[in-house]
């Protein structure tokens, strides 16, 4: 892992936690698992603001501890869930859009707690949503909450978090012989167990709700009893939805949002019976797909239905096909082979990238040798059309930058000498992915850097802002005459307000660059995550 990407991750935790979080995430990214003790000693702050920092950092399941054989706890760093703090405002924006605002708000709640249990959960988000429902005079009940609650976790959002392990049965047989010893017992580190399967999405089986209306209501009386079971967001099947999302935005692109209603159809037929992540999606019958769009016509467009097996053909005709037919039976068989699917997607943002930073017969020279696979220096220039003197100096530029690689080929029967060499030129996928997960690693470093730098060089017009409308807003509520109001207003100057403005347009304009580099980010990482799947 680069330097750039540590640095990343000790901006983004300092944004969202505070410079005692950054320190202990750049301390552990640079010395990998370490103990408590050596956390301390390596950080400029005190020992109890080390302590709350990796409590913080545990919580959110970006660190995590194992017991060494030595019986001694290390922490351990997760970068990349340290990164997806810049996607949590994608993720209830999903949510919101897939569900309401119910849902949004448990799961901005999980995302501020990292982890809470469904008792304290329902509770809190029964009374921010009614205080914010107070000037309608309308209530949200909790018992609507719960249902909203289980259904995420039905949904396979939501997940229990590990749970402290059952003591040992002394009338349990002993372990076979064979069997991997069990982890080192140290006092004070409590043995944690992790759901396996669907345990992991079992909604919590009671909830005492009187309990939860009189916690709403402020009433005294018995507290409930402490609920072991912890909640918190599942990641990946949020990044699952964003990967159908990419599938389902380029099909609608390329043919049509009627097509895209019917891959989203055979997606989720193809969910049935396969794994999340697996390379190549479950076959799916033509029939079955059409009695799918058939009984569901009311949602998808008409066309979906009418036109659904000229659809399909499309889908798996062509250069980049996104569907593969291998049978028959039901009128033919399709299957969605995802890895390929997002390897042309992360070529399109390598052809894009070499485009845009080179010229477009940079982007022909790219385009050749990768349809070529291997080609000499000689043949480039003629297949690309391109004078000769040009194309060396364009295939040079993008060898330099390392999107080109270079392999030599000895000629059969001929003396080792650099004469006798043929030199090819090819791509190399994993390579390239992992150079522009680089680039956006350090991209979005100087996005949050000038950020933070926009925000400092303005931090007394923004408390002088904030003072003018405290003070207004007060002003109003108590009834004071225009004239004063007016008074007040003017403390703000014009050049300060349109300082202000100039600030927060560059502040906008660095958020919405910020989200679009994460989806490339995401979309390179998710190739990257295929491209290891056999």
């Amino acid at each position: 892992m680069s330097q750039v990407l540590g640095r990343l991750c000790g901006q983004v935790a300092g944004d969202a936690f505070g410079p005692v979080v950054q320190s202990v995430v750049q301390y552990l990214f640079t010395a990998g698992s370490r103990p408590l003790p050596a956390v301390i000693v390596n950080s400029p702050y005190q020992r109890n603001e080390v302590k709350l920092a990796l409590q913080v950092l545990l919580q959110h399941h970006m660190v995590t501890f194992s017991v060494t054989r030595t019986s001694m706890v290390e922490y351990t760093l997760h970068p990349d869930r340290v990164l997806l703090l810049l996607r949590y405002a994608r993720f209830l924006l999903l949510i919101k859009t897939r569900f309401g605002v119910e849902q949004e708000v448990i799961l901005d709640e999980l995302l501020r707690q990292g982890q809470d249990s469904a008792f304290q959960l329902v509770v809190r988000v029964t009374k921010r949503i009614n205080e914010s429902l107070e000037e309608g005079g309308k209530r949200v009940q909790p018992s609507t909450i719960r249902d909203k609650f289980c259904e995420l976790v039905r949904g396979h959002y939501l997940q229990r978090c590990a749970s402290l392990a059952p003591p040992p049965d002394p009338s349990a047989p002993p372990p076979a012989e064979d069997a991997p010893p069990p982890p080192p017992v140290v006092e004070g580190v409590p043995p944690l167990v992790e759901p396996e399967g669907e345990r992991a999405f079992m909604p919590p089986a009671q909830l005492d709700m009187g309990a939860v209306q009189r916690a709403v209501d402020g009433r005294p009386g018995r507290p409930p009893p402490d609920d072991p079971v912890r909640w918190r967001v599942n990641f990946s099947r949020l990044d699952e939805e964003f990967r159908d999302q990419l599938v389902l935005n380029s099909v609608s692109r390329t043919c049509g949002e009627p097509a895209a209603d019917v891959m989203r159809h055979l997606m989720a037929l193809a969910a049935q019976t396969s794994r999340p992540w697996s390379p190549e999606c479950g076959p799916v019958a033509l029939t079955e797909l059409k009695d799918r769009l058939t009984r569901l016509s009311n949602s998808v467009h008409a066309d979906a239905v009418r036109y659904c097996e000229q659809y399909v053909r499309i889908m798996s005709e062509g250069e980049t096909p996104y569907l593969v037919r291998f049978g028959d039976a039901g009128g033919g068989q399709y299957t969605l082979n995802m890895k390929r699917v997002m390897q042309n997607f992360g070529w399109a943002v390598a052809e894009n990238v070499v485009q845009e930073r080179f010229g477009s017969r940079a982007g022909r020279i790219f385009r050749l040798i990768r349809s070529k696979r291997y080609i000499e220096q000689d043949k480039i220039h003629e297949w690309a059309m391109i004078p000769p003197k040009e194309a060396k100096l364009l295939t040079y530029q993008l060898h330099q930058a390392t999107f080109v690689s270079v392999c030599d080929l000895r000629k059969p029967g001929q003396q080792v000498a650099p004469g006798r060499l043929v030199f090819l030129f090819h791509l190399d996928f994993n390579h390239l992915t992992r150079m522009l997960i680089e680039t956006c690693y350090r991209a979005l470093l100087n996005m949050l850097t000038s950020r933070s730098a926009e925000a400092s060089r303005h931090q007394r017009l923004y408390d002088k802002q904030q003072r003018v409308e405290t003070l207004l807003a007060t002003m109003r509520q108590q009834g004071v005459d225009d004239d004063q109001i007016a008074e007040v207003e003017e403390a703000l100057t014009e050049p300060e307000r349109a300082e202000l403005a100039r600030a927060a347009a560059v502040t906008d304009r660095l958020s919405l660059a910020e989200t679009q580099l994460d989806q490339t980010l995401f979309l390179l990482q998710t190739c990257l995550r295929y491209s290891a799947m056999k």
